[in-house]
C-alpha cells in the first residue's frame, strides 16, 4: 500500500469537515429562518 502525503489527507479531511460544516450550518439556518 503506496504511502500519501500527510499533507494530502490533511488538505482532503480539513475540506470535507468545511463542506459538512457548511451544509449543517445552512439545513440549521433553513430550518430556523425559513427562506420566502
Amino acid at each position: 500500500m503506496p504511502q500519501l502525503d500527510t499533507s494530502t489527507w490533511f488538505i482532503t479531511i480539513v475540506s470535507s469537515m468545511a463542506t459538512l460544516f457548511i451544509l449543517f450550518q445552512l439545513k440549521i439556518s433553513s430550518q430556523t429562518f425559513p427562506a420566502a
